[in-house]
């Protein structure tokens, strides 16, 4: 016998010593178990209408994020428990959402979308790197599988990695070109960077299968007003409810557009209503806007 055989053997021995009287008390316990306990558990297979996105800015079918307080309830009170788990998260109630993790790991564990979604809860958390870990293991069960493709350029995007998350959103757009997430986040990095025009081919795209969605609507506005067409900027803007304006990424626009239409008053009125403890990046922009839309 090797020296390393002979460890091993010790070293089982040794377990075996701490834990005889501990064995003896649970026989009662070991009787209950069945070789029946052991058998594989039958895998809940894929359902696309389990791909949820955690995007601040997703479209309201394809995201629960936006889901009302009522629904995300009625999400929870289901049976179905990716939603389940979906509702608690974004309800930031993770205790209940890892409770249904632990339990639906047996019957879920080759499931995309159930790893999918165990990243968006660590990824509300701010975890990003344990979300990374998840979103991964999805795409290694599925590598057509759009949401987690989605979700890692939605960290790329915090990371400031904006090549690495148009990349991302790309190839989920790609995979499933039916969904509106990626190409709306495609839209949003075009616009950022001036690609006006192809992000209004797009927006345009998601406008006519969501047309009362109100980021698409003001992403199309403002890609109208970058492109000098103020007065078709306002003819979207005006589809817009009265309390999107406090939003600084609206309400400076709009204001802007209603200036440059000669419409002052109305101009002042809406820039009075943005929203100045959210400015963030639009500060110094929200300063400008002030000082033009008071002339």
């Amino acid at each position: 016998m090797n020296k390393l055989t002979a460890l091993i053997l010790l070293a089982l021995l040794i377990s075996a010593c701490g834990t005889a009287k501990k064995n003896i008390e649970s026989v009662s316990e070991l009787d209950k178990i069945k070789n029946s306990d052991f058998n594989p558990k039958k895998q809940i297979a894929y359902n696309s209408r389990q791909d949820f996105y955690p995007s601040v800015v997703g479209l309201t079918t394809e995201s629960i994020a936006r889901l009302g307080s009522s629904r995300l309830l009625a999400y929870s009170n289901g049976s179905d428990s990716i939603s389940k788990i979906a509702s608690y998260c974004y309800q930031r109630n993770f205790n209940a959402a890892f409770e249904i993790v632990d339990a639906a790991y047996p019957t879920h564990k080759k499931n995309p979308a159930f790893w999918n979604q165990v990243g968006t809860c660590f990824f509300l958390q701010g975890l990003t790197k344990k979300a990374l870990l998840y979103y991964n293991k999805s795409r290694d069960l599925n590598s057509r599988y759009a949401p987690p493709l989605n979700n890692l350029g939605v960290i790329y995007l915090l990371e400031d990695k904006e090549q690495k998350a148009l990349l991302a959103f790309q190839k989920a757009a790609k995979v499933k070109r039916s969904g509106l997430i990626p190409q709306f986040n495609i839209a949003q990095i075009y616009l950022k960077y001036g690609f006006y025009r192809d992000s209004e081919k797009i927006f345009g795209k998601i406008y006519r299968k969501e047309p009362s969605d109100v980021d698409v609507i003001n992403g199309l506005a403002t890609c109208k007003l970058m492109r000098g067409n103020s007065k078709l900027a306002l003819g979207f803007y005006r589809k817009l409810a009265k309390e999107n304006y406090q939003r600084p990424d609206i309400g400076l626009n709009y204001s802007v557009a209603l200036r440059m239409n000669g419409e002052n008053e109305k101009a002042k009125q809406v820039f009075e209503q943005v929203d100045d403890s959210k400015l963030g990046k639009l500060k110094p922009y929200f300063f400008r806007v002030k000082e033009y839309v008071a002339k």
